[in-house]
């Protein structure tokens, strides 16, 4: 199967939360005001959780490093992905729970990444699971349209559970990432990915 066979390349989206860099173009890291973020580079706004905590510093921090892989693809990728957004639900693990669930933006540039344009585009309308994929108890490829605009949905399970939502806009996958631990977190933030519009 072509998505079973080239799931390294989209593996690469779930790695949001630790590998990332500067790719260059100057753009619009956006602005949050009165828990609504927007982006007049990307020309979109959403909501955010109210009380969540921004993590300006480490969106910079991170935009500034260059992680460095043994796998070309992954260095590739580093070095075209920038961070928007990152929000998180405490400044530090909440108590009583191991897991600090989040929100974060990213954008890559397809230019220098095109094969995963073409992964992307390979995700079929309908629901596919793979069970215990790399490191994964299980990944759930698919589609979903929010407000009118389709995305690809990438879910993957182990222990927390993380959905990446991704969009192609011009030269860019724009990727909306949720991190969770329950149903509760889940329904948070699912509040916020269904805010999403484009102007």
């Amino acid at each position: 199967m072509k998505i079973k066979s080239h799931i390294a390349i989209l593996f690469l989206l779930s790695l949001f939360l630790a590998n990332c860099s500067y790719f260059g173009k100057k753009i619009d890291y956006g602005e949050v005001k009165d828990d609504v973020y927007s982006n007049a580079f990307f020309n979109f706004s959403m909501n955010i959780p109210n009380g969540w905590v921004l993590s300006k510093e480490l969106m910079d921090e991170i935009n500034k490093t260059v992680f460095v892989d043994d796998n070309k693809e992954m260095n590739v990728l580093n070095k075209n992905t920038t961070y928007l957004l990152t929000v998180f639900l405490s400044e530090f693990i909440p108590e009583n729970n191991t897991f600090n669930p989040c929100l974060e933006i990213a954008a890559i540039n397809l230019k220098a990444v095109p094969k995963l344009k073409t992964e992307l585009e390979a995700i079929p309308n309908s629901q596919t699971v793979i069970p215990k994929a790399e490191f994964y108890d299980y990944v759930v490829f698919d589609r979903e349209t929010i407000n009118g605009i389709e995305f690809y949905l990438r879910e993957t399970v182990a222990g927390s559970i993380q959905k990446c939502y991704v969009i192609i806009l011009n030269d860019f996958a724009l990727c909306f990432s949720i991190s969770f631990a329950d149903k509760e977190q889940e329904d948070i933030l699912m509040q916020s990915i269904k805010s999403i519009k484009f102007n």
